[in-house]
């Protein structure tokens, strides 16, 4: 996932090269991008924050982004929404792709 923090609004914008973007409106400061991030997903995976954790990247403009009880219909809604089709692997499952796109559901940031 390739998020901007700092943007004029929040929002899920589409896909970018191999990442899944996301403007975010808040700072990166004290954690608020990533809090925002977690935020925004939930929302628009609709599962509880909770369920939205960032694996790695913490610090950094890409992550690795794992979501649990995620319904895969969903997922595969969010995804096509975002015109994302590229990160459906060839399994029939979105959260198994090899070398980088998806992992546990949401595009992973190589």
């Amino acid at each position: 996932m390739k998020v901007q923090p700092g943007a004029s609004r929040t929002a899920v914008v589409g896909v970018e090269l191999d990442f899944l973007k996301v403007r975010l409106a808040a700072t990166p400061i004290d954690g608020k991008a990533n809090k925002a991030l977690i935020e925004v997903l939930a929302q628009k995976l609709d599962v509880p924050k909770s369920s939205v954790r960032i694996c790695s990247g913490l610090s950094s403009r890409r992550k690795v982004i794992s979501v649990e009880h995620c319904n895969e219909r969903r997922f595969r809604d969010f995804l096509s929404i975002l015109g994302a089709a590229s990160f459906e692997s060839g399994s029939g499952s979105p959260s198994h792709r090899q070398g980088g796109a998806v992992r546990k559901g949401l595009p992973d940031a190589r």
